[in-house]
């Protein structure tokens, strides 16, 4: 390791040095005799060659003190070759400061968001208010307004659908088929049957939009609405045991169709509202003349047009069979339907049995439902024909349709 000579000496060196070359400015020094003028030339020569010695003099000693020693420093005589090389001490220490991950955490949409966006803001009865008195059996169109008190809007497509209690032979739904924006009322009908005991009754219903998500009023949007009514009069006599005779007692059932309920028998054909006739000669597709009694029934118009009929109820037995003849009437080349027959059970939800398509192919089809599934069970049939778009031509027959027992 080479060491670096004391400052202090360089400084030492240079004042004696300087001290020198003033003593030999002496032998230098301008004549005394000469004129001012030369006097005057000789100072500043003389001046001059002073200040350029002694800033010589000063880089020299600077540049000597900065320089490193030309002599060496031996290593120290108690260094031997087992000494052991001692790493740096000068450990790298990392940054104790550790950067923090944001502290605010997204929150996820809350069930209140989700109330506001859909819920029933207020329910208003049109028909059928709370505590009506009904006779068993009696078919009634219930109607209720719906106030849309969310932000989002209803679109068509949307459905009020049964959730408990005794649905009184309504269908398990019944689709909107209007957008409702908040603010915004929309009417809802739906058509039931009076159970066939006395008693007091409750239907309670909500909606749901068209991917399953259900909602309905208060605080919570999750409240059902409902219909409440008591039956104090007992149905007409029959004799449940005995199977339903559908072309006797075809005006005993309660025909329906998306606009109401229809007269029996209808006045005529209707193709807008649907309407409900017996033939006892009817020509059937493709020319063939008939001599039983047939119902015709026609679906009402538009995207969902139907035609049902729920006749009284009766006790099945196992082993009892529906059968009837099913088609459309000659004449009706854009005929298209589909046949179904349904059933409830002591006002309850309407079921299906069995469902066939029917067009003017000229060809009409015998049809036979089992219904030992049913036994034990007093059951309302009813008989259904849905438009598949539209009305046109739909004259749809049933031929002797009975109970085989």
């Amino acid at each position: 390791m080479k060491t670096k000579r004391p400052f202090t000496f360089l400084l030492l060196t240079a004042a004696l040095s300087l001290l020198s070359w003033a003593c030999l400015a002496d032998y230098i020094a301008p004549p005394s005799n000469t004129d001012a003028a030369v006097t005057a030339a000789w100072a500043t020569v003389y001046a001059e060659q002073t200040g350029t010695a002694v800033s010589q003099l000063l880089v020299e000693l600077t540049q000597t003190a900065l320089a490193p020693s030309a002599t060496p420093i031996p290593p120290s005589a108690t260094a031997t070759a087992t000494d052991t090389p001692v790493p740096p001490t000068d450990t790298r220490v990392p940054p104790t400061h550790t950067p923090v991950p944001p502290t605010r955490t997204p929150v996820p949409p809350t069930a209140t968001l989700l109330e506001t966006c859909y819920k029933i803001g207020r329910v208003i009865d049109l028909t059928i208010s709370d505590g009506t008195d009904l006779k068993a059996d009696a078919g009634f169109t219930k109607s209720w307004r719906l106030y849309n008190g969310g932000t989002c809007t209803w679109k068509t497509g949307f459905e009020v659908y049964f959730v408990s209690g005794n649905a009184m032979s309504a269908p398990s739904y019944v689709t909107i088929d209007q957008t409702v924006k908040p603010g915004q009322y929309t009417g809802v009908s739906i058509d039931m049957i009076a159970p066939h005991e006395i008693g007091s009754y409750a239907g309670y219903w909500r909606m749901r939009t068209s991917n399953d998500l259900s909602f309905g009023w208060g605080a919570d949007a999750d409240s059902a609405f409902w219909i409440k009514i008591d039956v104090t009069k007992a149905a007409p006599t029959r004799n449940p045991a005995t199977p339903v005779d559908f072309i006797k007692e075809y005006c005993s059932a309660d025909w329906r169709s998306t606009t109401g309920k229809l007269s029996c028998p209808s006045a005529k054909q209707d193709f807008t509202h649907g309407s409900i006739t017996k033939s006892s000669n009817p020509v059937l597709e493709g020319g063939y003349h008939e001599n039983e009694p047939t119902l015709i029934t026609i679906p009402s118009d538009g995207n969902g047009g139907m035609i049902s009929g729920k006749y009284p109820a009766f006790k099945v037995k196992s082993g009892d069979e529906f059968t009837a003849i099913i088609g459309c009437l000659d004449a009706s080349p854009d005929c298209y339907v589909k046949f179904q027959l349904n059933y409830s059970i002591s006002g309850g939800t309407v079921h299906n049995l069995k469902s066939w398509n029917q067009d003017s192919d000229n060809h009409f089809d015998r049809v036979t439902v089992d219904l030992s599934s049913l036994a034990g069970k007093t059951v309302n049939l009813i008989l259904t024909v849905l438009n598949n778009g539209d009305s046109d031509d739909d004259r749809a027959f049933w031929l002797v349709p009975s109970i085989v027992r």
